[in-house]
C-alpha cells in the first residue's frame, strides 16, 4: 500500500477537477484495504473509495478524510466449459484492459463496452453499458467487504439490482461497501446481433466483415467502437480538451406512457420531432435532444466549464474549478425542466464535504 498525506485528487480523475485528502492511499489487495480501512477506523476519518476516477467529482476545498484507490491488475479464469469462461477480476483492473483480454482469449459479451474509462469493480456499481451492450448480463457474482461489520459480501446477479444506469451498490450500499472482485461469463461461442445504428455502419461498410472468423470479428467491433468514440471525445487523451470530462453527464430520461405523451405534444407545439426508444411500457428519451433544445450547444463555454465539442451530453473542465462546472449542472437541468417537464439525472457521484 502506498499512503500519501495532503495528497492532490484532481489528477486521480479524468475531469481533473478537486482539490487535496488529508490521506491517499492506493491499496493493491484485500490486505490493503483492510489496513487502509483500520487507519481510518483509528483516525476516525471518513472513506472515500475511487478507481479510475471516471465517474466522480470531488469539491474544490478537497476531501477531508481518506481517499482510497483501489489499483493493481488481476485477471483469472476460475471456469471453462464448452459454451463458456467464468472469469475473476480484481476491482482495480482497468476496464479496458479487461475487455481488451477478453477479445484476445476469443471471448465475446463486453467487445462493445471497449474503451470506457475506469476500473472493473465499478462497473458493477454503474451497470456500464454502451452500443447496446450492458455489464449486467454478463456478471456472475460480485464479491464486497463491508467495513462497517467488518465482513465479505457475495451478491449473485440478482441480488445486484440492475437498472438503467444503476444497482443496489449505487443505491442500498452507497458508502457502506468496497467491491474487491467481480466475476464475468463471458462466451467462448456467441456473435451478437450488433443493431446498434453508428455500429451497425461501420460493419456494414466492410465488405469483408462476413468472412471474418470469430476473433476477426471481435476485433472489428473493437476498433469500431475507440473509431466511433474517439471521433466523440469518449476515450480519455490528455491532449484532447474535450476529453477532459466524466463522458455522459446525464442520463437519459426514461418517461412512463403518459409522461411521453405530455412531453411529445409539449415538442409537437415547439415544432420538434423528439427521437425516442421505447422500452417494454416506456418511452427512453435522449438527453442530448433536451439539452441542444434548451438553448445549449456543442462548445458552449461558461467560466470555463462547458459541454463538449463534439459530444452534448459531455461537460468538460476546459480550466475550470468544480464549483463553476456544478453551476452549469444546474442552469442546464433548470432549462430543460423549464422548458421539457423534465428533470435530468445527473450520472457521475459529486462528493460534498
Amino acid at each position: 500500500m502506498e499512503i500519501f498525506e495532503n495528497h492532490l485528487i484532481a489528477p486521480y480523475t479524468t475531469i481533473n477537477l478537486g482539490g487535496r485528502a488529508k490521506i491517499f492511499c492506493v491499496c493493491y489487495n484485500e490486505d490493503d484495504v483492510k489496513e487502509c480501512l483500520t487507519i481510518a477506523f483509528d483516525k476516525k476519518y471518513p472513506v472515500k473509495v475511487i478507481s479510475g476516477g471516471s465517474n466522480i467529482i470531488f469539491p474544490d476545498e478537497g476531501y477531508d478524510g481518506i481517499i482510497m484507490k483501489i489499483s493493481g491488475e488481476k485477471i483469472t479464469v476460475v471456469e471453462d466449459n464448452k459454451e463458456n469462461q467464468i472469469v475473476e477480476v480484481w476491482a482495480g483492473t482497468e476496464w479496458d484492459k479487461f475487455v481488451k483480454w477478453s477479445i484476445d482469449n476469443s471471448l465475446s459479451g463486453i467487445e462493445c463496452l471497449s474503451g470506457i474509462p475506469g476500473f472493473c469493480g465499478a462497473t458493477a456499481i454503474q451497470n456500464v453499458g454502451a452500443y447496446g451492450q450492458e455489464v449486467n448480463s454478463v456478471i456472475k457474482k460480485v464479491v464486497a467487504f463491508d467495513f462497517a461489520n467488518n465482513e465479505y459480501k457475495i451478491f449473485k446477479n440478482a441480488d445486484c439490482e440492475f437498472g438503467y444506469r444503476t444497482s443496489v451498490f449505487k443505491k442500498n450500499y452507497k458508502n457502506k461497501l468496497i467491491i474487491l472482485k467481480v466475476y464475468f461469463e463471458l462466451s467462448k461461442n456467441k456473435i451478437y446481433d450488433y443493431t446498434y445504428p453508428d455500429l451497425r455502419k461501420e460493419i456494414e461498410k466492410c465488405e469483408d466483415y462476413n468472412k471474418f472468423n470469430r476473433l476477426e470479428k471481435l476485433k472489428f467491433i473493437r476498433n469500431s467502437i475507440y473509431k466511433i468514440r474517439k471521433n466523440k471525445s469518449m476515450i480519455y487523451d490528455k491532449s484532447d480538451p474535450d476529453s477532459i470530462s466524466c463522458g455522459s453527464f446525464f442520463l437519459n430520461p426514461v418517461l412512463t406512457q403518459e409522461q411521453f405523451k405530455k412531453f411529445y405534444n409539449l415538442s409537437q407545439k415547439k415544432n420538434l420531432n423528439p427521437p425516442y426508444f421505447k422500452i417494454n411500457s416506456n418511452y427512453k428519451i435522449p438527453a442530448a435532444f433536451l439539452i441542444e433544445n434548451s438553448g445549449f450547444y456543442r462548445g458552449y463555454i461558461k467560466n470555463g466549464a462547458g459541454i463538449s465539442k463534439k459530444h452534448s451530453l459531455a461537460l468538460v473542465n476546459y480550466g475550470c474549478e468544480t464549483k463553476s462546472l456544478l453551476k452549469l449542472v444546474e442552469e442546464i437541468k433548470e432549462r430543460v425542466k423549464c422548458i421539457f417537464g423534465i428533470t435530468l439525472e445527473i450520472e457521475p457521484e459529486i462528493v460534498f464535504q
